[in-house]
């Protein structure tokens, strides 16, 4: 049986409101919010993985399963609450589907 390769989307976002954190705390928080609603395996169905973030401008890439991109951005929702900041907003901003673009999109903003 002939495996078919995942295909990948790239979600650009960013956080709104004062809140300092880094890349390595803000990943084991998206994930505990992943996994707290959609469980393990929704988690790793998902293929998440927080590829780029930058603390001072407050913007990210998050790769994913294209199947499974609305379950990560329905948990990016919930990210304020598992922050205990309640004056934070995570906005999306755009979706492609090559880290190059969305690294030009990135710069963009």
């Amino acid at each position: 049986m002939k495996k078919i390769k995942e295909r990948k989307r790239y979600l650009i976002f960013k956080i709104v409101g004062n809140i300092e954190i880094d890349k390595k705390e803000l990943d084991s928080k998206i994930s505990a919010v992943i996994k707290r609603l959609y469980g393990i395996q929704g988690l790793v169905h998902s293929g998440y993985k927080l590829m780029v973030y930058n603390r001072h401008t407050k913007t990210g890439i998050i790769r994913c399963n294209h199947k499974d991109l609305d379950l990560v951005r329905s948990s990016l929702l919930f990210l304020p609450n598992v922050i205990n900041s309640g004056d934070v907003n995570v906005i999306t901003i755009k979706t492609s589907g090559t880290l190059s673009k969305a690294m030009k999109s990135l710069e963009k903003t």
